[in-house]
Formats: structure tokens, sequence, C-alpha cells
């Protein structure tokens, strides 16, 4: 599993992982990330290449930290996609409840990613996102159908319907990633997300 520890006192620890957001154009992937990290909504679409992030969550024993890579724009890049999906210890794939094309290009990137990770494999959360539009393309069976085609031991999918701008079931997201990347240390009571300095991942021990 790719992540790394550091030591921050005698008996704590910090536990970093790497996490990639995939997802067509305008389907809500930045919306959703700063939603979970600082509670913010803007409706207006600003297009971006590759935005970072990072929230730590106490947890018993120790502090978790999700350092998160926003891939906007990522399809116009190849390589640059295809070496995110390696490195990343979790990935979330966002689409548009009100948009087939989004759900065709969330496929596609899951054959890809079958394709990279084929050996070792990667939890994958599937988000439909924007529930809290009345028109609806994708259906409850379409996603289902594909979580019964793409699910193997190695590759682990779950599902959440999300609303960026009614901040429905976003932090459900991460809540499910870190089932996958730590079953054994559930959260400290609730989890406490913010952003922090991103320099603080060169602290960290890659294992």
């Amino acid at each position: 599993m790719k992540h790394c520890k550091c030591r921050l006192a005698r008996k704590t620890h910090r536990i970093c992982f790497e996490i990639a957001v995939f997802g067509a154009a305008s389907v809500g992937k930045t919306s959703l990330i700063r939603r979970s990290f600082v509670g913010e909504f803007f409706e207006e679409y600003t297009p971006t290449i590759e935005d970072y992030y990072s929230h730590e969550i106490q947890r018993l024993g120790g502090v978790t930290v999700l350092n998160t890579t926003d891939c906007a724009g990522c399809f116009q890049f190849p390589a640059m996609r295809k070496l995110t999906i390696q490195k990343a210890a979790g990935i979330v794939l966002v689409f548009s409840l009100d948009s087939e094309f989004s759900f065709r290009e969330l496929q596609r990137l899951l054959d890809e990613i079958i394709k990279v990770r084929s050996e070792e494999g990667v939890p994958i959360v599937v988000v439909g996102n924007k529930k809290d539009l009345n028109v609806r393309e994708v259906t409850e069976q379409d996603v289902a159908e594909l979580i019964r085609l793409y699910s193997s031991d190695k590759f682990q999918l779950r599902y959440v319907e999300t609303s960026a701008k009614d901040n429905l079931n976003v932090s459900e997201i991460f809540s499910q990633l870190l089932t996958f990347l730590m079953p054994e240390a559930p959260p400290k009571k609730k989890s406490k997300f913010k952003i922090f300095n991103f320099k603080a991942k060169e602290k960290c021990n890659v294992m």
C-alpha cells in the first residue's frame, strides 16, 4: 500500500496517503474537494489542470493525512495521468448524475486504472455528483451494473451520491476510502478536516 509514516510525538504517528480524484470536466471534482476541506462552494466553474490539497484526520493512535491530487486537466496529459494512477493509494472517480457523457468517461478511466494497476490493484470510490439537480441521465441501475462489472478482489469499488452545493454525503467520499485504507483504525469521534502546509509532506518517510 502506498503510504508513509511520520513520527509526530512519542506515541503519535502521522500516516500519509496519496489520493487521486479523476473525472470529466465540470462534474464538480474541485467543488467536492473544497467542500470537504474548507466547507466552501463556488457556483462559478474555473477549469484547472492539476491542483494539490491536503487534509488531516485525527484518529485513534495518530493522524491520517490525505494528500489529494485534483486531476482536472489530466485528460490532456496521458503521461501525467498514468503517473498519478501509479502512485495513488486510493482513487476517487467523479461523474455528474445529469451527464451520461461524464459516466462514459468514468468507465474509460476505470479501464485505464485497471490496466495500469493490474498487479496490485487499488481501492476506488465512485461518486455521482450534482444530486441536487432534477435532471438525471444516469440511473441507479446503470451505476449498480458498473460496480458489479468492475469490482474484484484487487479493485474494490464503493459508490456515493453527493451534492457539493448542498453538502450532501460529501464527507462520505473520504470516509469510504479510509475504510479501505485503514480498516483497523476508526476515527476518534468525528473526523476533523483541515488544510495544512503542503510542505509537511517532506517530513514523511516513504515506506
